[in-house]
């Protein structure tokens, strides 16, 4: 059964008793073309170890083993997860539980493949930066305004702390564009494809605090965004180090200028 057939995605999803659900987050992928370019994207190959997240009924899961890969698939649905195991394919291995509260398979150099699930995009960044030292690669497809987010440029309104979260982790190139009607159902937005390659930037001070804060108060100038974590004397001693002002808002700094800021108000303390 080739579940990316529409006709074949029903049948299969009337002999599992199940639907799409929305809780889930759930669109299937029903574009073999799109399927196959994202596996070529990834660069999948004999012997590699995928994590994909979210399978779902398994389009892209069967493309990926296809490949003659490992593929750990983790699906918090349990009549998918099912579903999956009734493959009984030697290289797939089925884990059945909430992404976000099981742990990665205990290799290096995975590669993340997956159509993630839009409602948890954010927190799911955020547990494979956390795991990054085993993370090759993500070729990830999310909503649209997600990857417009992660590839923004500073003084643009798509551009904040996600930005520069990813930038800290990744090198980030943007794929492809996927309509809705790629999909059933047809979700309400647009996705697009992109890949990450994990390159860890260095910085002299961790910055992800002072970034997180600053854009809880992104039309704030950076003297106000930071007066609740350090004291003024400290603000305008960093700053009078510094190659810009405290004028400037969060969205005007790069990451290079954010590492810059705490590292200077850091030494000031």
């Amino acid at each position: 059964m080739k579940v990316y057939k529409p006709s074949d995605l029903v049948a299969y999803l009337n002999k599992l008793g199940t639907h799409a659900k929305k809780s889930f987050s759930q669109n299937f992928l029903i574009d073999k073309n799109i399927i196959d370019r994202i596996v070529s994207d990834a660069d999948v190959s004999s012997g590699d170890v995928v994590l994909e997240i979210g399978p779902g009924p398994g389009a892209l899961t069967d493309a990926l083993l296809e490949t003659g890969a490992t593929v750990y698939a983790v699906e918090k649905d349990p009549l998918f997860a099912q579903g999956l195991r009734e493959r009984a394919h030697p290289n797939l291995h089925v884990i059945e539980d909430d992404f976000l509260k099981t742990p990665l398979p205990n290799h290096l150099g995975i590669k993340v493949v997956a159509n993630l699930p839009y409602n948890i995009t954010t927190p799911i960044f955020e547990k494979l930066f956390e795991n990054h030292s085993s993370i090759l690669s993500m070729t990830v497809m999310v909503q649209k305004e997600f990857a417009d987010r992660i590839v923004a440029s500073k003084n643009t309104k798509a551009y904040g702390s996600l930005t520069l979260f990813v930038e800290l982790y990744a090198d980030v190139v943007t794929r492809f564009i996927v309509s809705p009607n790629c999909f059933y159902p047809p979700p309400k937005v647009t996705s697009s494809v992109v890949t990450l390659k994990i390159n860890r930037k260095t910085v002299q001070s961790d910055p992800s605090c002072i970034i997180r804060h600053c854009f809880t108060k992104r039309r704030k100038m950076l003297r106000v965004c930071l007066k609740d974590l350090y004291a003024r004397e400290n603000i305008e001693q960093a700053f009078a180090a510094l190659p810009f002002t405290e004028t400037l808002r969060p969205e005007n700094l790069s990451l290079t200028e954010f590492d810059m800021l705490a590292t200077a108000l850091q030494s000031g303390k």
